[in-house]
C-alpha cells in the first residue's frame, strides 16, 4: 500500500546499449484522507494527442482517483460513446470498438 512518504517525482529512463531516453515526470500525491470522507476526482492519466492514418489503432487511456472509486465515460465530439465506460477506448478497425 501506498504511504505519505511515496508522494514526489517520479520518471523512468530506458536504455538500449549507450543509448537512453528519460519518460516525462509524473507527480505523485499521497493524501491522508479518511475512507469515510469523500474525494473528488483526479486525472492523472490524460488522454494523448495523435494523429493517425485510416486502419491505424487508436488507442487513448485516462486514469484517475476518488472516493468512491471514479467511473469513466468517453465522449467523442461532445457526444457520450455508447459502452465507452473504462478507463481505456480503443478502436482496431473501423467500426470495431474495444473497451478496457
Amino acid at each position: 500500500p501506498v504511504r505519505l512518504k511515496d508522494a514526489g517525482f517520479y520518471i523512468c529512463r530506458v536504455n538500449c546499449g549507450n543509448a537512453y531516453e528519460f519518460s516525462q515526470w509524473a507527480q505523485v500525491d499521497v493524501l491522508d484522507v479518511p475512507p469515510r470522507y469523500g474525494l473528488m476526482p483526479r486525472v492523472l492519466i490524460q488522454p494523448q494527442p495523435q494523429r493517425l492514418l485510416v486502419g491505424d489503432l487508436l488507442y487513448l487511456e485516462c486514469g484517475a482517483t476518488g472516493r468512491p472509486l471514479p467511473q469513466y465515460q468517453w465522449y467523442r465530439n461532445g457526444v457520450p460513446i455508447k459502452k465507452a465506460i473504462k478507463r481505456k477506448y480503443t478502436v482496431r478497425e473501423p467500426s470495431s470498438l474495444i473497451y478496457g
